[in-house]
C-alpha cells in the first residue's frame, strides 16, 4: 500500500556505480530537493533530514548487485515507514513486428539490443532523451565509470551503442602495467592539466597525456560513428512534430562526471544533460519534465 506522504511530491532514486543520487519533484516535474552520497546510509539519513513530510511513493534505477537495493530499502524503511518503492526493470521491444506507436509508449523502449543486455541506467536515460527531443535523432554520451554512447533514431527506436573505458578505469589498467614507475592515483585526483598534449617529461606525464588525448579522440570516434549510423535511417513525415525530413543534425547529450573534460573534444550540436536517469524515471512515474537548464556551444 502507498504510504500517507505528500500525495504531491514522488521520489526519484538513481542508485549508480559510485553514489545514490535522489531527487524529489512535483507532479508538474519542478524539483522540490535533491542529493547525492556515496554512503546509501548517509545519503537516506540526509535525505530524510531534508524533507520533511515524506513523499507518497519511490521510484528507483539501480546498477550492480541486488543487494545494493535491499540495503536501501532498508534505509528508506527506517526513515519512512510504508514507503512503496517501485524498482525499475528495462521493459524493450524488438523493432520487428510492433506497430509504429509502439516507440511512443511510455515505458516501452523499441530496441535492437539483444534482451537483458541493457542496463536500467542507459535504458533511463533513453526514455528521458526520447521525451526531451521528440522526433529528433540523439546520441547520448554517457562519461562515468565506463562510457556508454547510445543511438536513438527519430522515431524513438534504440538502434544499439557502445562502451568504452571510463577515463579513470582506462588509466589505472595501464598504470598496473607501469607500477615500478607510476603510483595509484589517488581517489578523486584529477588529470592535471587539462586538456595538455605536449609530450610527457616523465613516465607519469606520458601516460596522463597520452591516455587523456587518446581516451577524449576516441569517444568523439565513436560519437561520429553513431552520427553516421543515424545517416540512412527513417525521419519524421513532413508535418509531424520534430524534424522535417534530412533536416536534423542528431544531437549529442552528454552526461557523467567525466562530461566536462569530452566537452570540447566531442563534434556539435553537443548539450549537457546532468541527470537523464532521474528524468528517465520521472517519464516513468508519469510526471512531468521541467524545463532544463542546458548548457551547450556553437552548432547547436
Amino acid at each position: 500500500m502507498p504510504s500517507d506522504g505528500n500525495p504531491g511530491l514522488t521520489l526519484l532514486l538513481d542508485l549508480g556505480s559510485s553514489r545514490l543520487k535522489w531527487s524529489l519533484r512535483d507532479a508538474s516535474g519542478v524539483e522540490q530537493a535533491s542529493g547525492a552520497d556515496a554512503d546509501i546510509a548517509a545519503g537516506v539519513a540526509e535525505l530524510a533530514r531534508t524533507v520533511a513530510v515524506p513523499p507518497v511513493a519511490a521510484w528507483l534505477a539501480r546498477v550492480g548487485a541486488p543487494e545494493r537495493s535491499q540495503r536501501l530499502r532498508e534505509a528508506l524503511a527506517t526513515a519512512w515507514p510504508g514507503l512503496t518503492v517501485e524498482e525499475v526493470e528495462p521493459r524493450l521491444e524488438a523493432e520487428s513486428g510492433v506497430g509504429p506507436g509502439a516507440a511512443a509508449q511510455s515505458g516501452v523502449l523499441v530496441s535492437r539490443y539483444a534482451h537483458g543486455q541493457l542496463g536500467v541506467d542507459r535504458y533511463c536515460a533513453l526514455l528521458a532523451a526520447r521525451a526531451r527531443d521528440p522526433g529528433q535523432p540523439v546520441v547520448l554520451v554517457d562519461a562515468g565509470t565506463a562510457v556508454t554512447v547510445d543511438v536513438l533514431r527519430a522515431d524513438g527506436v534504440h538502434l544499439g551503442g557502445y562502451i568504452l573505458p571510463g577515463l579513470h578505469g582506462g588509466w589505472a589498467g595501464m598504470q598496473k602495467l607501469l607500477s615500478d614507475r607510476i603510483a595509484p592515483r589517488a581517489p578523486g585526483a584529477g588529470f592535471d592539466p587539462w586538456p595538455e598534449r605536449s609530450p610527457g617529461q616523465s613516465t607519469a606525464a606520458a601516460l596522463d597525456r597520452g591516455w587523456a588525448t587518446a581516451w577524449a579522440a576516441g569517444v568523439a570516434a565513436v560519437v561520429a560513428a553513431g552520427r553516421e549510423s543515424l545517416a540512412d535511417t527513417p525521419y519524421p513525415e513532413e508535418g509531424v512534430a520534430g524534424c522535417a525530413v534530412g533536416s536534423c543534425v542528431p544531437v549529442c547529450r552528454l552526461t557523467g562526471g567525466d562530461a566536462r573534460m569530452l566537452m570540447e573534444y566531442l563534434p556539435g550540436p553537443v548539450r549537457t544533460d546532468p541527470r537523464p536517469v532521474l528524468d528517465g524515471l520521472a517519464v516513468l512515474a508519469g510526471l512531468e519534465l521541467a524545463d532544463e537548464s542546458r548548457t551547450g556551444r556553437a552548432g547547436e
